[in-house]
């Protein structure tokens, strides 16, 4: 039986480098799809890019099938496939990923009539795909044209015209989530994906050759690109160390490779029955390997899951921050209680020395309950399990009081505060948690700071309120920018601390609806913590 498999998958498929780099490029995709998904799968901004690389995965798997295999018949298979399941869905997944990165917002109506306009387009290409296209032969592979009388150029102008219509909506939203960004990293990154957007939207003029014009179709490495760009984006804020991120690439690869292995053979003997006969039994053929294709992409995230949970080097752990922050305190409550045990068996034991000993525990004691309170609050976030109360506050004022209650601790600093503050900042908030925000910010900039000044601003952009706290202190190296935001992370001028304060303002801040940033010019030059609040 394994013989005739494989003399049987020997005559269906043939060497062409055109149909495998296509095919490389579609298990490309849906790879970064997959680590982008599984690096956060609660984000909808994760799983919007994720759809778009099940849609390229598709578009360029089957293309480039439609190359690698030996008979045209095939060939128009794969080619049914990519426009039943791949093409008409590209565009509406794009305009549904930049809704997403933008602001969250998605925009259900025009997401709707993309959909029912990509299901209408399905209809001809799983039915009555000879009768629409034709498939022609050159020195580099296959590629499908629109047939020359009416239904082919109905057909055309009923794919191009919404597909090219929802690029530009697709354009406008990238385009504006570019110009409404405030902080310079953001603006920075939408500015990429803007850039990855159009280089993707150039593999648009693939379309060319499906008019018989002679053309090379290099979508697939458009495509590619734009992929690339967009996880990188994605990725940067919540940083994957890269040797961590090979280890999980390496498993969605061998995930997929096992999957296709299992579903090549089904596919290969649903062509070789289906074929063998008239055309409605193609569609049916066209639907079955749909499935399979469908039922592979879906259990390929249940298996990395699982493989994910069992294996331990594949978790990106953070138990060396952790340690420290648990061990440190313990270590010494344990060698004062040690001392305190020691003194007790003596007749007469020095009392300045138990008393300070006393000291040193509850001093560690209380370092310890804030940090076990700090790790509470970062699960109960990571778990959704934190509601906001909020009430109208004037931020002014909140600042002054706040800034008020370090003043003591400044002068002892040598650091004086100065105000650049809006007269008054009402914004609707939760004030606990803004006020943790504001206090945390205040504090860092404190403890980094021996001398000089610490400024604080609001301002108002547009419907936000920014809010900036300057410091002239030990500043930050610019490798570390991305990372001040990640739990337990402790830079190179990083003092004591739990490493979980500005996690924890991140994630007040963003509850809100808002964002926060950290800019530095490098070591001793200061810091600039940045965080807005919409009005």
């Amino acid at each position: 039986m394994i013989e005739s498999l494989f003399s049987f998958s020997t005559n269906y498929f043939r060497y062409n480098t055109h149909g495998l780099l296509n095919v490389a490029a579609a298990l490309f995709d849906i790879s970064v799809g997959l680590i982008v998904l599984l690096q956060n799968p609660r984000s909808r901004t994760n799983n919007s890019f994720f759809i778009v690389t099940v849609n390229t995965f598709v578009w360029l798997g089957c293309f480039g099938m439609e190359s690698l295999v030996r008979d045209k018949s095939s060939a128009f298979l794969w080619q049914s496939l990519s426009y039943s399941f791949g093409v008409p869905f590209i565009s509406v997944s794009f305009y549904y990923l930049s809704s997403n990165l933008v602001d969250g917002k998605n925009q259900k109506f025009v997401i709707g009539l993309g959909l029912i306009w990509a299901v209408l387009a399905m209809i001809p290409m799983t039915f009555f795909t000879r009768s629409v296209i034709g498939i022609d032969d050159y020195s580099w592979g296959r590629f499908p044209y629109f047939k020359n009388d009416s239904l082919g150029f109905s057909y055309a102008l009923f794919l191009l015209g919404p597909f090219m219509l929802l690029a530009l909506f697709t354009f406008v939203e990238f385009y504006r989530g570019w110009k409404k960004a405030i902080s310079p990293r953001e603006r920075a990154q939408m500015k990429n994906i803007l850039i990855g957007f159009l280089i993707a939207y150039t593999g648009a003029f693939d379309f060319i050759g499906a008019f018989k014009i002679p053309f090379y179709p290099f979508g697939y490495i458009s495509l590619t690109l734009f992929q690339g760009i967009v996880a990188y984006t994605i990725i940067r804020h919540q940083f994957l160390e890269i040797n961590i991120l090979l280890r999980k690439f390496s498993v969605i690869f061998l995930t997929y490779s096992f999957i296709l292995a299992l579903l090549i053979p089904l596919i290969i003997s649903i062509v070789k029955t289906n074929f063998e006969s008239i055309l409605p039994q193609q569609s049916i053929a066209i639907l079955k390997i749909g499935l399979l294709i469908g039922l592979g992409i879906s259990i390929g995230p249940l298996i990395y899951a699982t493989i994910l949970r069992r294996i331990f080097w594949l978790k990106n752990q953070s138990s060396t921050g952790l340690t420290h922050e648990l061990k440190s305190p313990l270590a010494t409550i344990q060698s004062a209680s040690q001392v305190l045990l020691d003194h007790n068996n003596q007749e007469i034991p020095d009392k300045s020395k138990v008393f300070d000993y006393l000291h040193m525990i509850q001093r560690n004691a209380e370092r310890l309950e804030i940090f076990v309170q700090d790790l509470l609050k970062i699960a109960q976030i990571q778990n959704d399990e934190i509601s906001l109360q909020k009430s109208s506050i004037d931020l002014t004022k909140t600042i002054r009081e706040l800034a008020s209650t370090y003043h003591h601790l400044a002068e002892k600093k040598g650091v004086s505060f100065n105000f650049k503050l809006e007269p008054a900042s009402i914004v609707e908030v939760d004030p606990g948690k803004i006020q943790q925000v504001i206090s945390n910010l205040i504090s860092n900039a404190l403890r980094f700071s021996n001398s000089g000044s610490i400024v604080i601003s609001t301002m108002q952009k547009g419907t936000s309120l920014c809010c900036s706290i300057a410091d002239t202190g030990q500043g930050i190296p610019k490798a570390d920018l991305n990372r001040v935001f990640d739990r337990f992370f402790h830079g190179k001028n990083s003092s004591n601390g739990s490493g979980l304060g500005l996690s924890i303002a991140k994630a007040w801040v963003e509850a809100h609806g808002g964002k926060i940033w950290a800019e530095s010019e490098g070591d001793g030059k200061g810091t600039t913590v940045t965080f807005t609040l919409p009005t």
